[in-house]
């Protein structure tokens, strides 16, 4: 198995085994580079975003997704006055407030990882969760 790499109007891509990896500003993604999407991965792209642009995101997620497809959510939770992110926190209730009109939103399971993540202790925070959600776009 190799994987192919290649470029795509503003991105470069990589192929393996019917999975296609996108690299570039995600802002530049259009549905017709992509085809119909089943599933999303979604580890660091949210809480990577200041709150003024999430928004903006979630909607370039719906233009991309039809009924039906899936997004794998991993979000923190965490005092954010005690660190400026990112990764910023994304609590449930705003989870629900982005996803919620268009998406069945499913918490799959949250665990506090603080004490596995030292360097966050280090930056301040007394409190970290891991939040795991599978949303389905209905």
């Amino acid at each position: 198995m190799s994987v192919r790499e290649f470029r795509q109007q503003h991105f470069t891509v990589y192929q393996l085994d019917g999975l296609n990896i996108y690299c570039g500003d995600f802002f530049q993604l259009a549905a017709h580079d992509t085809g119909e999407l089943s599933a999303v991965w979604d580890r660091a792209s949210l809480v990577a975003l200041p709150p003024a642009m999430r928004v903006a995101y979630v909607d370039r997620m719906r233009q991309l997704l039809t009924p039906g497809s899936r997004i794998l959510l991993v979000a923190f939770d965490y005092p954010q006055h005690e660190m400026q992110g990112p990764p910023f926190c994304v609590p449930s209730a705003e989870v629900q407030a982005l996803y919620g009109g268009w998406c069945e939103v499913e918490l799959l399971s949250t665990h506090d990882i603080l004490d596995d993540e030292p360097h966050f202790r280090e930056r301040g925070l007394s409190r970290l969760q891991e939040q795991a959600y599978k949303l389905t776009v209905g």
